[in-house]
């Protein structure tokens, strides 16, 4: 490499070896800013205001049930390689108690607990 630059340089001269080097300085730059911006564009168009993700449980490597808010309601989500599926939706006053603990415990396993017994029990 120091070689080939040296043999570059003693042919061309200096003056286009360096702006070489500088112009693929800039191209990286730029493509880096891009990214940056494109990143900050991105996650300001997907936030929303009417749809949150409260909660989300990986059973498998495709498979994870989720927990989410659309405005006042709350609903138990199903996704795998098929799609998304609805589940049951959540009552208002088991979340109260959701959201007054610490969502990293143990809450949403006993919603989900309660959900899967309840259907079970209607199935009967």
């Amino acid at each position: 490499m120091i070689r080939f630059s040296a043999v570059v340089a003693s042919r061309t001269g200096i003056v286009p070896v360096v702006t070489y080097v500088l112009a693929v300085i800039a191209v990286i730059a730029l493509a880096y800013l891009t990214t940056i911006a494109v990143a900050k564009l991105y996650s300001k168009s997907s936030q929303s205001t009417n749809i949150k993700v409260v909660e989300r449980v990986n059973l498998a490597t495709d498979k994870s049930l989720w927990l989410v808010s659309l405005g006042e309601k709350y609903y138990f989500l199903y996704t795998d390689r098929n799609g998304l599926t609805k589940l049951d939706e959540v009552d208002a006053s088991m979340l109260t108690f959701l959201e007054q603990t610490d969502l990293k415990t143990q809450p949403f396993m006993k919603i989900l607990k309660s959900k899967i017994k309840r259907s079970s029990d209607e199935q009967k």
